[in-house]
């Protein structure tokens, strides 16, 4: 089991510098803070209650930001003795439920705080065993490119954990862009100057899946082309009114050859993959 200690961080909280050397211990190098993450669950009872927990990863590139360490009372503790660390004593004296209960928090608000959960926990008793099972989605390395799998705790009666994971699933997703409807403009020059914006509006795409790979959201806007330029912009219809501002901002940025009315869709295309490409 890995532990790594620094004296007197008991009573009280450690500070960024303080956790950014157990992140730096734990990754085996030096991290920046400016890479770090940091995670302070709010873990309910029976867990006890002086905010000491926390999970320390490392931001990579296109994938975020990816669990390292789980830090308690100024220890590192590896991941598979993790919840008998935090619970002590506590974790034998549970009863079923409780035991059920606690193990789906902490799957899913330590192990996979950083993964977007399509399913679960599902926490189910066997025997002495407690497990606990997940689907998620996970960004990788590869711009658009989320991998799909399934992975199963299992918690021994002393609290240690195993996992298993499926082979993964990959997933590629792209934005694509629909004219519904366009009067006094043809669907070439309103292309056109949604191109003269730059990639604004991948980036605002970009932006929304990196918050959550799960994003398939498609958002209606329409706009009147004044003078080579958009006005009276209005979203029809949207499950994020974050990502149909950037929308509506980035078209500020576009310059039109006619004026006229435009309808049109923001939307997402998901298709599956037969392997991981290459960056």
């Amino acid at each position: 089991m890995l532990i790594l200690t620094l004296p007197a961080l008991a009573a009280e909280a450690p500070d960024t510098e303080v956790l950014r050397t157990f992140l730096s211990q734990a990754a085996g190098k030096d991290v920046p803070e400016k890479f770090m993450c940091v995670e302070k669950p709010a873990l309910p009872e029976p867990f006890a209650q002086d905010d000491q927990v926390f999970v320390l990863g490392t931001k990579v590139k296109g994938r975020g930001c990816v669990r390292q360490a789980i830090v308690f009372r100024g220890r590192v503790e590896a991941e598979m003795s993790a919840l008998p660390a935090v619970l002590g004593d506590a974790w034998k004296g549970l009863d079923g439920d409780t035991r059920e209960d606690v193990v789906n928090t902490w799957t899913r608000d330590v192990l996979h705080v950083w993964d977007a959960l399509e399913s679960g926990p599902k926490v189910t008793s066997s025997g002495k065993n407690t497990t606990a099972e997940v689907t998620l989605l996970r960004r990788t390395k590869v711009p658009m490119v989320a991998e799909e799998l399934g992975a199963k705790w299992t918690f021994d009666p002393a609290g240690m954990a195993r996992v298993e994971e499926t082979d993964p699933v990959y997933w590629q997703s792209r934005m694509v862009l629909k004219a519904n409807n366009a009067k006094g403009i043809t669907e070439e020059q309103v292309m056109a100057g949604l191109e003269s914006a730059g990639k604004i509006f991948e980036k605002c795409f970009w932006a929304a899946w990196n918050q959550d790979p799960q994003v398939k959201e498609r958002t209606r806007l329409t706009w009147n082309v004044m003078d080579g330029k958009a006005e009276q912009v209005a979203s029809r219809q949207q499950s994020s009114g974050q990502l149909a501002q950037c929308y509506a901002n980035a078209l500020a940025l576009a310059k039109f050859e006619a004026d006229g009315f435009v309808d049109m869709d923001f939307g997402v295309v998901r298709a599956t993959l037969d392997a991981l490409p290459t960056e």
